[in-house]
């Protein structure tokens, strides 16, 4: 397996490196570093992870919602990207979709970084397309 090396910088000292919560995670878990109140929408918070990142040339980073932090306290995450010459601190955008204000607690893992390889791409315009099986089906089209 190629291990692509991550550069992590702490920039707080209550930030804690991310971590992964089994040999088969897909992701590494991200901590807020600090204690936050989740207002319900509408609005919703910005949290920070006091981390910041270098990736080698040819990936991005993935931020994603932990599964349990939506199912258990109805707190969803902006699903963001995180550009290869990004180096600020990565921070993350929770909403409560509850009747009631929440709080995350620093040190409380409140999303997950997965890290993908991207392509170079050439923009190529066109007039035309080819067919395919699905048209210019949109949403909900193949049905339930």
């Amino acid at each position: 397996m190629n291990r692509v090396p991550l550069k992590i910088k702490m920039l707080h000292p209550e930030a804690l490196l991310p971590t992964r919560a089994t040999s088969g995670s897909a992701g590494f878990d991200l901590y807020t570093i600090e204690d936050v109140e989740l207002k319900p929408i509408p609005g919703g918070t910005t949290v920070r992870t006091g981390i910041a990142v270098e990736l080698p040339p040819g990936y991005e980073i993935q931020v994603r919602g932990r599964s349990g932090l939506a199912f258990r306290d109805d707190i969803i995450i902006h699903f963001g990207t995180i550009d290869q010459d990004y180096r600020g601190e990565i921070r993350l955008r929770l909403w409560n979709l509850g009747a009631k204000p929440k709080w995350i607690k620093r040190g409380e893992r409140v999303a997950q970084m997965i890290v993908k390889k991207t392509e170079e791409v050439c923009l190529i315009e066109t007039s035309e397309l080819e067919r395919s099986e699905r048209g210019s089906g949109g949403f909900g089209h193949t049905g339930r």
